[in-house]
């Protein structure tokens, strides 16, 4: 994200703390909350990885900045779409809800496929670099993947978490709509870095949620 490597690192550090206790929870409280709460744990992955692409850019090192930069878009492009509404349908207990995030699940899986196989096998050649102390991952996509397919994964990502039945999801949800809206008024051109970064840290509300977790009742 904006900022330094030391950022994407410190913030990694903290997601991946604040993942391991949401795994340690719905592991020995409800393993139906597992992929709800390790959410930051995979965005402590991801910010790991963008870490590795400021060193390798500030190093010259482009070909291992290209590197990272794939497994960054792995999770940006292709992960989120459907992870999101899958850890929260697993929880949800309303069928209409389940039945929506069902449908989003399907749509977001599609629509990170097409997203990342299209960077991932150079269909859309990848170009990294840094701009305006924020990393810039530049993919000339057609209107389809670019403008529409970013409203419509913001629209996943948004209406996932806001259908859920659990209030700190439904925060999760208002603040990841605010982080898009600042990313894209003030940083259109590094939005996929920022936009993740600020969903990163919110992400931490499922700390909230781990930490009031009630055990399960086993038949």
């Amino acid at each position: 994200m904006c900022f330094s490597a030391t950022t994407s690192f410190i913030s990694a550090g903290l997601l991946l703390t604040a993942g391991t206790y949401g795994a340690y929870k719905a592991q020995k409280n409800n393993v139906r909350f597992l992929p709800l709460l390790t959410i930051p744990l995979f965005f402590g992955i991801q910010q790991f990885f963008e870490g590795m692409v400021w060193i390798d850019l500030m190093n010259q090192q482009q070909d291992l900045a290209q590197l990272f930069a794939y497994l960054y878009l792995f999770f940006a492009f292709f992960f989120w779409p459907f992870y999101i509404p899958l850890s929260v349908c697993l929880v949800e207990r309303k069928p209409s809800n389940k039945k929506i995030l069902q449908a989003l699940l399907l749509i977001g899986a599609l629509l990170g496929f097409l997203l990342y196989s299209s960077v991932f096998f150079n269909i859309f050649p990848l170009h990294t670099t840094i701009f305006q102390h924020s990393i810039r991952y530049q993919v000339d996509l057609p209107f389809l993947l670019n403008d529409f397919g970013m409203y419509m994964y913001c629209i996943i990502i948004v209406f996932s978490l806001g259908l859920s039945s659990l209030k700190s999801a439904r925060w999760f949800a208002a603040l990841v709509f605010v982080g898009i809206f600042v990313s894209l008024y003030f940083y259109y051109y590094t939005f996929t870095s920022v936009w993740c970064f600020f969903s990163a840290v919110v992400s931490l509300f499922t700390f909230k949620i781990a930490y009031n977790l009630p055990k399960r009742i086993r038949n």
